[in-house]
């Protein structure tokens, strides 16, 4: 689990406002960290944002470890709908090594010199568990449903996530 808690490379989106219609600000920095991976409490690494005295969103995705793979996001909206198609278990995996896709964001005016905190979160969660039920249990266990595994996997998850974004499309794997 502690190989998933890395940070190998990450997206910054800096967007001009709050609202979906709010613009891309310059262009998105993609940072790659794989050489010198940044483990979980490393706080050491800078970035430059364009200031703003108004309240700008700041999305960060990480581990996708494709430079090309969120593709053209020019306001929050599409933002928030950029996603990749899941069709299995793995497609919840970053395109390439072991890494789970993370993402964050928060909204704040960007004063130079001060520090942006981020928290990053698991863009999907996989529960595991097992049912014993003793004969003397009385029950009878006739089935077990997990409900909405998504045929997408938003990038900005936790950005989606603070609106109303259930996905239409599932997967039975």
């Amino acid at each position: 689990l502690s190989d998933r808690l890395t940070v190998k490379d990450i997206w910054l989106f800096q967007f001009g406002g709050t609202s979906d219609d709010s613009e891309l600000v310059g262009s998105p920095i993609y940072l790659d960290y794989s050489s010198d991976p940044v483990e979980a409490g490393d706080d050491t690494r800078l970035v430059s944002l364009v200031t703003s005295n108004t309240g700008n969103t700041v999305v960060v995705v990480a581990n996708t470890h494709n430079p090309d793979q969120v593709g053209s996001v020019p306001t929050l909206a599409m933002m928030k709908r950029a996603s990749a198609a899941v069709a299995e278990s793995e497609d919840n995996w970053s395109s390439s090594g072991n890494d789970l896709v993370m993402s964050g964001y928060t909204v704040s005016p960007i004063t130079a010199g001060d520090a942006l905190d981020i928290s990053l979160s698991f863009n999907v969660a996989k529960v595991e568990f097992d049912i014993v039920n003793m004969s003397q249990s009385g029950m009878t266990l006739h089935s077990v449903t997990m409900a909405d595994v998504p045929g997408r996997r938003h990038y900005a998850q936790a950005l989606s996530s603070a609106g109303t974004l259930l996905s239409e499309e599932r997967v039975d794997y």
